[in-house]
């Protein structure tokens, strides 16, 4: 999960980084900041979660609820 969408890119390769973590597939996030200024401060918060098996509708709720927390 992502304090927010912009800025944030997602990509994966199906054929993993290669050994020895082949065939899992590899998962990486970009902070992209097109226009930047030197000595500025940027960032974002993340937040992983890891359950054997959930309904869309409870990863929903995992995540208002932990964006309604950045929020105080």
């Amino acid at each position: 999960m992502f304090d927010r969408a912009e800025g944030i890119r997602l990509s994966h390769s199906p054929s993993s980084g290669g050994q020895p973590s082949l065939p899992n597939p590899a998962w990486d996030s970009q902070f992209i900041i097109p226009k930047y200024d030197v000595l500025q401060e940027y960032g974002f918060r993340a937040r992983a979660i890891y359950r054997e098996r959930c309904s869309r509708e409870e990863i929903e709720q995992e995540f208002r609820t932990w964006r309604a927390s950045l929020e105080k």
